[in-house]
């Protein structure tokens, strides 16, 4: 009888248990989420111009062709007035939302369900994570490009029903395998950042480990979180930023039907040079930068109230 009651409280103790697991990746997620719309928000205008700038080819009839950040921000409010600036706010929002909240939420949960807590996995599984959240957001992320790099701009409605015209429901998932080289981008953030904030938490300490590890709930002040997304996001844009412009040239109307990640590398670098390659790069980083920064700073910030609203509720 003492067996059977063993069993039956051993089974009891895992729904609570999963349902824990569930909450804390909820919150993470949550975290990650709100950061995204209120950085998305915030840089709108500098997001909009990168993405033209990304998109754009000396080919391209369509693409808009801005000397500069500085250039594109004053061009686009002359010819389309201040609320030109933000064009495709809405959709690039909610693409925002889905996908920041998709990759962090699948990434922790593989990492909570991993029986090995090495920080060495946490760039594979953030990765898997992202692959995970493509398959659900990618038809967000092409509308919201196809938005926002439309010339004349068109809206997330007509932007769909180009997608259609082109291909079909495929057309929804057009350069999947692009994007899921990509995830690399985020999860590589998202690493770098756990990484060097456990840095900091353990020089904080002075040099000793935390007990908890890679969920050590200590917080770091919003410039102590500002400053280390800074350099994770960085190192991350330098090593990826080749991939991003491609990704962008692929998503609008200037990739060529059939074309693949490097083979739009390598017609660009034969049309334009490898200089290219990092057209927009200045945008890229002006953007990037800081708004991955806010973003991560308040994900640090927030995520322990999301944690109290949704773990207290599952514990």
């Amino acid at each position: 009888a003492t067996g059977m009651e063993t069993n039956g409280e051993a089974k009891g103790d895992v729904r609570p248990q999963q349902d824990k697991v569930l909450a804390e990746s909820a919150a993470a997620a949550a975290a990650a989420g709100t950061g995204a719309v209120l950085t998305t928000m915030v840089f709108y205008p500098l997001e909009l111009v990168k993405n033209r700038l990304q998109a754009s080819t000396s080919s391209g009839e369509e693409s808009y062709a801005y000397n500069s950040l500085a250039d594109g921000l004053a061009t686009i409010a002359r010819s389309e007035g201040f609320s030109g600036l933000y064009t495709g706010l809405q959709s690039t929002v909610v693409r925002a939302l889905a996908s920041d909240f998709a990759t962090v939420f699948f990434g922790e949960l593989l990492l909570s369900k991993s029986p090995y807590r090495s920080p060495a996995l946490e760039l594979p599984f953030r990765i898997a994570g992202g692959w995970a959240s493509v398959a659900l957001t990618l038809p967000l992320e092409l509308i919201s490009t196809r938005v926002t790099c439309a010339r004349p701009p068109i809206s997330a409605a007509t932007a769909a029903k180009q997608l259609m015209q082109e291909g079909g429901p495929r057309a929804f998932w057009k350069g999947m395998r692009v994007m899921l080289v990509l995830c690399v981008n985020p999860a590589l953030t998202f690493t770098a950042f756990g990484w060097l904030r456990r840095a900091l938490l353990a020089w904080k300490r002075g040099g000793k480990k935390s007990e908890e590890s890679r969920d050590d709930k200590s917080t770091l002040s919003w410039l102590e979180a500002f400053f280390v997304g800074l350099l994770a996001k960085l190192g991350t844009m330098l090593m990826v930023y080749p991939l991003i412009r491609a990704k962008f040239v692929l998503q609008t109307k200037s990739g060529k039907s059939g074309d693949g990640l490097f083979q739009v590398l390598a017609r660009l670098a034969q049309e334009e040079g490898i200089s290219a390659w990092y057209s927009g790069l200045d945008a890229q980083l002006s953007k990037s930068l800081l708004s991955s920064a806010l973003m991560l700073a308040v994900k640090e910030q927030t995520a322990r109230t999301w944690r109290a609203l949704l773990v207290g509720n599952a514990v």
